[in-house]
């Protein structure tokens, strides 16, 4: 039986919050990373989640920066691209999964 999906929360640097889906691989199949584009969140994700998970395949969904439950900076200077990446990396750092 493979895992179910969970939402999980994570603090990352710049102290924003960053919420994201994640389901463990199995059956030594590799981990997928979903990003949302404008203007959704990683609910537009829920079908192939199920469907990659079904597989065996993991699966990280992160809702970037701005969206879904995460921090939603004001100030343009917290919108860079070290500011909508660095959460990402963080999150996969968090859950040890490596590109390698």
């Amino acid at each position: 039986m493979v895992d179910e999906a969970t939402v999980q929360t994570l603090s990352v640097f710049c102290d924003h919050t960053c919420s994201y889906t994640i389901a463990p691989a199995s059956y030594g199949r590799g981990t997928h990373l979903l990003l949302n584009g404008f203007p959704n969140s990683s609910y537009d994700w829920r079908h192939t989640i199920k469907e990659l998970t079904a597989e065996g395949f993991g699966v990280v969904a992160p809702d970037l920066l701005g969206y879904g439950a995460n921090s939603k900076p004001t100030a343009v200077e917290e919108c860079t691209q070290e500011e909508a990446s660095g959460p990402i990396v963080e999150i996969l750092q968090h859950e040890g999964i490596s590109a390698w």
